[in-house]
């Protein structure tokens, strides 16, 4: 299984998903999405990524 973190950018996250299906792999998917001070770690574009390219896994 592989487990993501912090993946901040839209291209990062639509390549981490065509991986895992490529290679047939479980993923837990643990994002970071906001700093401890309340600073937004992802753009929108990212979190787009995420909910339409990652979470479906």
């Amino acid at each position: 299984a592989v487990k993501t973190g912090m993946l901040w950018s839209a291209d990062m996250i639509r390549i981490v998903a065509e991986k895992t299906v490529q290679y047939d792999m479980k993923l837990i998917v643990d994002p970071v999405m906001i700093a401890k001070g309340g600073a937004s770690l992802l753009n929108e574009d990212a979190v787009s990524a995420l909910k339409t390219h990652l979470l479906p896994i």
